[in-house]
């Protein structure tokens, strides 16, 4: 992983069926998914997934823009183009956008507009920050 690091994702878990089914009623290519008991790709082999994924990554597009909002906005672009395929999702799984921000300082700004909020919620989507701070960079 490099550093500093920024993105936003998609998600859709908690899903009983073939993820490959997902992207087809989304028609979306995932950027990772795994089903339950698959096993963790980092880390220890014998660790198992709990619950099944489905992602989609903003960075497939956008590559360099620190910004929560251009990754979010690419997200709610293109999940709002498909707003009456998100309804054909399973129900009772978890929907929502994640954005990860990854830093050397701890001074970390994240911005999120009404509008977007707005947005969001049209779509029933929750909205998570990952953040971390490094520290200084040596």
């Amino acid at each position: 992983m490099k550093y500093p690091e920024t993105f936003a994702y998609f998600y859709f878990r908690g899903f009983d069926c073939s993820p490959d089914k997902i992207g087809e009623v989304l028609s979306l290519n995932a950027s990772e998914s795994w089903n339950v008991g698959d096993s963790w790709t980092i880390g220890d082999p014998n660790r198992k997934r709990k619950e099944s994924c489905w992602k989609f990554n903003a960075t497939q597009i956008i590559d360099g823009d620190f910004s929560s909002n251009v990754h979010m906005a690419y997200l709610l672009e293109i999940l709002e183009q498909r707003e009456s395929k998100l309804r054909d999702l399973p129900r009772g799984c978890g929907i929502g956008l994640t954005y990860v921000v990854t830093r050397y300082h701890n001074n970390i700004y994240i911005e999120l507009t009404p509008s977007m909020i707005q947005r969001a919620a049209a779509l029933a989507l929750r909205i998570d920050y990952d953040v971390y701070a490094l520290g200084d960079a040596e």
